[in-house]
């Protein structure tokens, strides 16, 4: 808020304020009108713990330990060299005195007009801060979760209900958790990662060959991105999903990751009924031109016997993909695309109960009230979403 010549000003003031005063305490009245105040809340302490306030708040137990800092902070007092004290205010006001003029000096004033760092950002201030005694829920006195990825992505999030929550998605996903789809496209994962090994080998022998070698390449990279055709690219997304919601609990992973895969369960569910997965389609077909013509322009080539005899073919491994796609086709059931649309609107109706958060009776005309408190993620809070 001010530059650093300024707050040593400030600095000095205080402790000159600090010395004036210091003396004139009177500390027999302070420590008696502590006295009365601990016995009021103490016994204010003891007729909450006889009601049944103490079983559903930690009310009690909050204003035992806060009323415990201030008494030993009067016990500290009544230790202390109250004349020692002193004459260390008057040293760090004369070491304060010195800082001053050497802030004033040529060496250092301008950089001393700057401004200083007098507060921490969110995510340092909450990372210094960090102890047992402040990152416990406040509702079931467990412990934050707290995860931290880089350099500057910080989660701090109430545990609460997790464990709850994280069933019912289970629950949610479990009518889709072992379609065939699963296995079919893993299947074709596999027959491209094998094309591309027999690339990969025959790009070595034929790297004097300009054409095939660039032809190869440009394939190869094709082959890595799959993000336009939006069957593959979705399948694979539900698949990641079904095996995140079993082992991840937390809701700012979670709250995301089925915000992004509702959208594509609704259209994996209408691809399932009617078949389409033409693009699909388009691309292995794109892909098997692209390979009968690497092994055509091979063959026309003029290269060594000894080499062209080490060349495998390039389609042949790749052939097996059309088999993948019709069971894909021939398994796709009504069944399963009601199953998507039914773990979809499912999700939906979990996770904005995660968010609400629910009831408990209690004595039959109470309720208390169980929420999770949200999360903290990159300085951005949930409970400020939109």
């Amino acid at each position: 808020d001010y530059s650093l010549q300024s707050g040593i000003l400030y600095a000095i003031n205080y402790t000159d304020s600090i010395a004036t005063y210091f003396n004139y305490i009177e500390w027999e009245k302070v420590s008696q009108f502590w006295k009365t105040e601990h016995a009021k809340i103490n016994d204010f302490i003891k007729t909450v713990r006889k009601t049944d306030i103490a079983k559903i708040s930690s009310l009690p137990d909050r204003l035992k330990k806060f009323i415990d800092r201030i008494q030993t902070g009067f016990n500290q007092l009544q230790t202390i060299d109250m004349e020692g004290n002193v004459k260390l205010i008057t040293t760090e006001r004369q070491n304060l005195e010195e800082l001053h003029q050497r802030f004033l000096s040529p060496q250092y004033f301008i950089l001393t007009q700057r401004y200083g760092l007098t507060s921490l950002n969110e995510t340092d201030s909450i990372l210094i801060n960090l102890n047992q005694e402040n990152f416990y829920c406040p509702d079931n006195h467990q412990v934050y979760l707290i995860g931290v990825t880089g350099e500057r992505h910080l989660t701090v999030e109430c545990p609460n209900l997790l464990d709850k929550f994280q069933q019912k998605f289970q629950a949610s996903v479990e009518p889709i958790r072992n379609l065939p789809l699963y296995k079919q496209i893993s299947e074709l994962d596999t027959v491209i990662a094998h094309t591309q090994l027999v690339l990969n080998d025959n790009r070595t022998l034929l790297r004097r060959y300009t054409d095939i070698l660039l032809g190869i390449k440009e394939l190869l990279v094709e082959m890595d991105d799959l993000s336009d055709v939006f069957f593959y690219k979705y399948t694979h997304e539900l698949k990641d999903f079904v095996n995140l919601v079993q082992t991840e609990k937390k809701l700012s992973v979670l709250k995301p990751a089925i915000e992004d895969i509702l959208n594509p369960m609704d259209t994996l569910a209408v691809r399932m009924k009617t078949g389409n997965i033409s693009d699909l389609e388009k691309k292995m077909d794109y892909f098997k031109t692209k390979l009968e013509n690497l092994d055509s322009l091979i063959q026309a080539t003029r290269i060594p016997a000894r080499i062209k005899r080490k060349i495998k073919p390039n389609t042949e491994p790749f052939m097996s993909a059309f088999d993948i796609l019709s069971q894909m086709k021939n398994t796709f059931s009504p069944s399963y695309a009601e199953a998507l649309q039914q773990s979809s609107k499912s999700l939906e109706t979990n996770l904005l109960h995660a968010m609400e958060g629910e009831k408990e009776a209690m004595y039959v005309i109470f309720y208390k009230r169980h929420i999770n408190h949200g999360f903290i993620k990159d300085g951005e809070k949930s409970w400020e979403q939109k």
